[in-house]
């Protein structure tokens, strides 16, 4: 059991270091999707009057998809991450 247990002294720091990665992403992801809402709010003028508002919807959705992909992980490594530990 001991050997098991110094065996596996490591993985809850591999596990740490996975996770700040995969919340650098989300992080950058997050700030993307906001860097899109915000540039449609400060044209919103423009884009009604042009009808962009689908593909604007379509850009923010997409960024909010890939902010969610990246949010999954993280709470997926840290589930494992609270079971190792």
């Amino acid at each position: 059991g001991i050997a098991f247990m110094i065996a596996c002294l490591p993985v809850p720091g591999l596990l740490a270091r996975r996770m700040h990665g995969i919340f650098k992403n989300l992080m950058v992801k997050a700030d993307a999707r906001v860097e899109v809402v915000a540039e449609a709010l400060s044209v919103i003028r423009m884009i009604k009057m042009f009808g962009w508002e689908r593909k604007i919807a379509e850009r923010i959705a997409e960024q909010r998809e890939e902010e969610l992909h990246w949010l999954r992980r993280s709470e997926i490594v840290g589930l494992v991450n609270n079971s190792v530990t």
